[in-house]
């Protein structure tokens, strides 16, 4: 599985150095997966042309957060909106939405502290909980994203006052 993961975070790393050169979609071929890459300049023409222009895929827009309510937000509310997000995709959200109280517990609260350092038999015990969906990728991204949040968190203060900047 950590053969898997390692794979799928190469790729997507390509993928990611790709996108920002490329304007037309292409294959990149990683090993024995192709993967098919985009630009985003691609994806917003493609958007605006399909939701009759840039005013109006821009009035379809969420108005951006305010600032300070993402400075108080503590950094486990931020991993459980990731989290939830991640196991939304390609899933039911209201089986998502019921099991949410379980994926709190599952996870203890989503505290990136606790979670960051988590034995690998923690993990494999997830893998196994029919109180959560268990997808292992999805929980694995958990562990990723804890890291990723306490990292920004150490160099911001918050993850919180990091995407208030």
């Amino acid at each position: 599985m950590a053969d898997a993961i390692a794979a799928i975070n190469r790729i997507q790393s390509a993928a990611a150095q790709k996108t920002a050169t490329q304007t037309k979609t292409q294959g990149l071929k990683l090993n024995q997966w192709t993967v098919a890459v985009t630009s985003f300049d691609s994806i917003l023409a493609r958007a605006q042309q399909r939701k009759g222009g840039a005013d109006a895929l821009t009035a379809l827009l969420p108005s951006p957060p305010n600032p300070q309510y993402l400075q108080q937000l503590g950094d486990d509310r931020i991993l459980a909106e990731m989290s939830k997000r991640v196991f939304c995709a390609g899933f039911s959200w209201k089986v998502i939405e019921a099991k949410w109280p379980e994926f709190e517990t599952a996870f203890l609260g989503f505290n990136p502290d606790s979670l960051a350092f988590q034995p690998n038999e923690f993990w494999d015990a997830l893998f196994a909980n029919p109180r959560i969906v268990r997808n292992a990728a999805k929980i694995l991204s958990v562990r990723d994203n804890a890291s990723f949040v306490r990292e920004i968190a150490k160099e911001h203060g918050s993850f919180g006052q990091f995407l208030s900047a």
